[in-house]
């Protein structure tokens, strides 16, 4: 199940959502200001942090880290 980030185009809150199915895209409202159909806009990929303080992103299964 995608989660995925929205912002409102009246307050401009970012805000992430789990969505199950199309039609629970369709009823979202922000919690914010209770703005409806928000706009969904691309995520920042995940960056891990490693115990040594490093940072890891991207890669694939296995690789090792970065």
């Amino acid at each position: 199940m995608p989660i995925h980030t929205y912002e409102c185009e009246y307050c401009g809150h970012f805000f992430e959502e789990l969505i199950f199915r199309d039609a629970d895209e369709e009823e979202l409202v922000c919690p914010r200001c209770g703005a409806t159909r928000p706009q969904r806009r691309m995520s920042a990929p995940a960056r891990i942090q490693s115990s040594d303080g490093g940072t890891f992103s991207g890669g694939t299964c296995g690789t090792g880290g970065g």
